[in-house]
């Protein structure tokens, strides 16, 4: 694990990193190295189901946007806020502008899981009112990590599906652990909980304030003008898709791939979309979430290597002696390391099987409860998401409101995110420990 850890602070790419992190776990427990190959495609397998889902995922979310969904919202925003801004009803216009974006965010991870796609459409031209209403768009980051987050959290609906019984009850269960989806919701509900007090601190303390951003105020940004509507004959069934998918989903046991499946044929026999819009959105979904998928599967082998290799049971048992039995501060080192190789990742889906397979067995013989564990295995993948410069979550919020360059990155998004998501996941995981 040190050596995975290291190369992708060195910057190297996080499957190269998880392979020669596997090669060091093998050697280091005397393993063969046809066992190591052997047992790492073992490994795999355990992800498939994880690929189908993201590759469904990504084709569902590139077929609504061929419908012009996202247009149209956007243009009734727009209208709205044009009402409301000629009133001069400023505080309402902040308002109606945070809500609109926290609630996209909440939706485009569950009910309709088009992940981050949004942003590149439905932030830019929101940019010019928000400069006129002065709102601080580290705000806005805050309030689209936080739904981004949250939503596979604490929903258990599209990416929450993957996350909490695809990832996270999977893999304890893959140690020894069998929760229930319940018992997987008790214990993001405190640090969820949390996160919202965070979000809070940074929409009324933190970034609460006006603040005046000079090029808007000259005019630098021109007014985008009103998209064109979206043909009846698309929008009416992209609509009606989102239920269907829910509904297909909840019917089949919680399946999200048959979730996807049903709302793809569903748009295809409705006519919204041809044969042709259909196979291509199919192309450009499977490749939007190629690079992610193959990293949690990678991560999959990994964690089985480091299962076999013996030397978990090793490091847990120095751990707990080292440790003698300090609950709270064992805690405390598991979120923070676990946070570390989340941020270095980029992913806190991709973190949960490699922390798991040392969390879990060290927990039990700390003697923290199920839902303590599960809630400690959890919250020390979940914090890397918003504060890691490298995770599709802070980079999609950059990049929409970065689009007229006047948006840092670091300063703007990942450092006010940290702040106010991921710090107080990790206390609301800490105390999630103590109390369950």
């Amino acid at each position: 694990m040190g050596i995975m850890v290291l190369l992708s602070l060195l910057r190297a790419h996080v499957a190269i990193a998880l392979l020669a992190g596997t090669a060091a776990a093998g050697l280091a427990g005397s393993m063969a190295p046809w066992k190591i190959i052997v047992r790492f495609g073992a490994g795999l397998s355990s992800g498939a189901s994880i690929a189908i889902n993201y590759a469904l995922l990504g084709a569902f979310a590139c077929a609504l946007a061929r419908s012009g969904l996202a247009e149209w919202a956007l243009r009734h925003i727009l209208k709205n806020l044009g009402e409301e801004m000629d009133r001069r009803c400023a505080t309402r216009c902040r308002l109606k502008i945070l809500f609109a974006l926290g609630a996209l965010a909440l939706l485009c991870k569950s009910l309709v899981p088009v992940h981050i796609a949004f942003i590149p459409i439905m932030v830019p031209p929101l940019l010019e009112p928000m400069g006129r209403l002065r709102i601080d768009r580290r705000a806005v980051a805050c309030i689209l990590v936080f739904g981004l987050v949250i939503s596979y959290v604490a929903i258990p609906i599209g990416f929450g599906t993957i996350f909490l019984k695809n990832i996270l009850i999977q893999n304890l269960s893959a140690c020894g652990l069998s929760i229930s989806l319940w018992t997987a919701l008790k214990a993001v509900t405190i640090p969820s909980a949390c996160a919202a007090i965070g979000l809070a601190v940074a929409l009324t303390v933190s970034y609460g304030r006006p603040r005046t951003y000079a090029h808007v105020a000259a005019g630098a940004i021109p007014r985008r003008r009103p998209c064109a509507e979206p043909l009846r004959r698309k929008l009416i069934p992209a609509l009606a898709s989102m239920p269907i998918v829910l509904a297909v989903q909840l019917l089949s046991g919680n399946n999200l791939a048959a979730g996807m499946l049903a709302g793809l044929l569903f748009l295809l026999a409705s006519g919204a979309l041809g044969p042709t819009e259909i196979g291509s959105a199919m192309v450009e979904g499977v490749r939007s979430m190629a690079s992610i998928a193959a990293v949690m599967v990678i991560a999959g082998g990994f964690a089985a290597v480091l299962r076999d290799s013996g030397g978990i049971e090793s490091l847990t048992g120095a751990m707990g002696s080292a440790l003698c039995g300090n609950g709270p501060l064992a805690a405390a080192i598991m979120l923070c390391t676990g946070t570390a190789i989340a941020f270095t990742i980029g992913s806190s889906f991709a973190t949960i099987p490699i922390v798991s397979a040392v969390y879990v067995p060290l927990c039990a013989s700390l003697g923290f409860s199920q839902a303590a564990t599960a809630a400690i295995v959890a919250c020390s993948a979940i914090p890397g998401d918003p504060a890691s410069p490298l995770s599709n979550t802070t980079l999609g919020a950059t990049s929409g409101l970065a689009a007229d360059g006047h948006f840092e990155h670091m300063a703007d998004c990942v450092l006010p995110s940290a702040l106010h998501c991921a710090l107080p996941l990790l206390v609301g995981g800490w105390i999630a420990a103590m109390v369950l």
